[in-house]
């Protein structure tokens, strides 16, 4: 064992005689998703397309205490979401689809559940990836956010509004038309080749949040062709300007 490493096992062992441990704190680049949340102060992180909890689990590992507010209308999927965040009293969870209106809508569930979607799906991303390819089918329950915005979320929340639904987020946008102003940031998929027919593009959607007040802050690269690279979506942060 080196000096330090043993300088290190003797102050932990001294520590744990008056019951505090020392553990190794996880360094973050300094734009990591949770860095901005501290910076813009949220305290409600709105986590549309939870999926299996990944992304709020993320969260919490980087230090964010705050509240979470999980959507995910996929019900193999939302099982697991619910039994991680079980046991975690600042994270809710509500099996549904947010969109622009409120009705019920067929989810077509792809054979990795991270791609189901109510777009069809295209060529381009089943050759990235062969899990991508759909299977199935659920009618589920779509709401907006106006809707469950004064329940759910509340006035005085600072608001991080996260989407990763396929494709969905400018639906999911055209429903928050009363509450947008409310919100502080978003982070949404950016696709530069769309994955699902339909799907706005990169170019369409920059001028969209520009033009709701919002800044971009930080992309984060996402999904790539297997065999060639090709840069497919990134993910951006964007907050409205101090």
């Amino acid at each position: 064992m080196r000096v330090g490493q043993r300088l290190l096992a003797a102050t932990r062992a001294l520590l744990r005689r008056t019951g505090v441990d020392l553990v190794r704190y996880p360094w973050l680049p300094p734009n990591h998703v949770s860095n901005y949340l501290r910076l813009f102060a949220i305290d409600t992180v709105l986590d549309v397309g939870a999926n299996k909890g990944q992304y709020a689990l993320a969260l919490r590992r980087a230090g964010y205490n705050g509240r979470i507010i999980s959507f995910e209308p996929g019900r193999e999927a939302f099982q697991i979401l619910q039994q991680v965040a079980t046991k975690d009293p600042q994270w809710r969870c509500y099996q549904l689809a947010l969109g622009a209106q409120i009705g019920l809508r067929t989810l077509q569930i792809a054979a990795a559940s991270e791609y189901s979607s109510f777009l069809p799906i295209t060529e381009t991303a089943v050759r990235a990836d062969s899990f991508a390819q759909m299977h199935s089918e659920e009618e589920v329950e779509v709401v907006t956010i106006d809707s469950l915005w004064h329940d759910h979320v509340g006035l005085q929340s600072r608001v991080l509004l996260k989407l990763d639904t396929q494709g969905f987020e400018r639906e999911i946008l055209r429903g928050a038309m009363e509450s947008l102003g409310q919100i502080v940031g978003v982070q949404l998929e950016l696709t530069v080749s769309s994955t699902y027919v339909g799907q706005p593009t990169i170019e369409e959607m920059l001028p969209l949040l520009r033009g709701h007040g919002f800044q971009l802050f930080a992309l984060y690269e996402g999904f790539r062709e297997n065999d060639t690279g090709r840069l497919i979506e990134l993910d951006g942060l964007f907050f409205r300007s101090f």
